[in-house]
């Protein structure tokens, strides 16, 4: 990769440096954009109760179920939700809806009223890849099928041939059209065959238009 970008392929060099750099993004950017490697994890909530740290592990929440009936929470907005709480000052019951305000803040509606463990659905966030022997592929450097890397090498081209060099940027608007590309043609199509073509409901980021009106559900 460094050689096609005419970059310095020296171990902990300036360059080696921001091709990892450029790797670890596009790592980040493929699972935030995809949801190709989605795991579980729980999330106690306690009485009383509103908000919640999510750890700092958690690159996205795709969906939350409840404790028994696994009945699967309503995304919302942070609006919606503080438009409910203040509409129902004080109101308790079994949880029914969540927002994520900014990266970190888990809101739960209405208030819990008692105790309970809910099941979390997570894009993980990846650790950093340091050297040549971290593999994307495994867990814990974002588990990434093999046959996704090449959407990691599009992505740290596009950032390296427009790199220091306003020669080269239509070369890095070339990769970053071919990194878009395969997103869209390779990663998502075969991404969905595995789970099926049924749309997801609501995620982080956006309104699901298969959520209910508010007021047919909340009061």
């Amino acid at each position: 990769m460094a050689s096609e970008l005419g970059l310095d392929n020296t171990a902990a060099g300036a360059d080696q440096l921001l091709i990892d750099q450029w790797l670890n993004q596009a790592v980040r950017d493929v699972l935030l954009r995809t949801h190709c490697y989605v795991t579980s994890t729980t999330q106690a909530l306690v009485a009383g109760t509103t908000d919640y740290q999510l750890p700092a592990t958690t690159l996205a929440i795709i969906d939350i179920n409840g404790p028994t009936t696994g009945n699967r929470f309503e995304y919302m907005t942070p609006e919606d939700i503080f438009e409910l709480r203040r509409r129902n000052i004080g109101l308790t019951g079994a949880t029914r809806a969540y927002a994520v305000l900014g990266s970190n803040l888990l809101m739960m509606y209405p208030t819990p009223s008692a105790a309970e463990t809910l099941t979390v659905y997570i894009v993980p966030k990846p650790t950093e890849m340091t050297t040549g022997a971290n593999d994307p592929a495994t867990s814990t450097y974002g588990l990434i099928p093999t046959e996704f890397h090449r959407a990691l090498e599009l992505y740290a081209f596009a950032k390296g041939a427009s790199f220091d060099d306003d020669e080269s940027s239509k070369m890095g608007q070339s990769y970053e059209q071919q990194y878009e590309q395969f997103l869209a043609r390779i990663i998502r199509p075969a991404v969905n065959r595995k789970g099926g073509s049924k749309m997801p409901r609501a995620r982080i980021g956006g309104r699901s238009t298969l959520l209910r009106t508010r007021n047919d559900i909340y009061p």
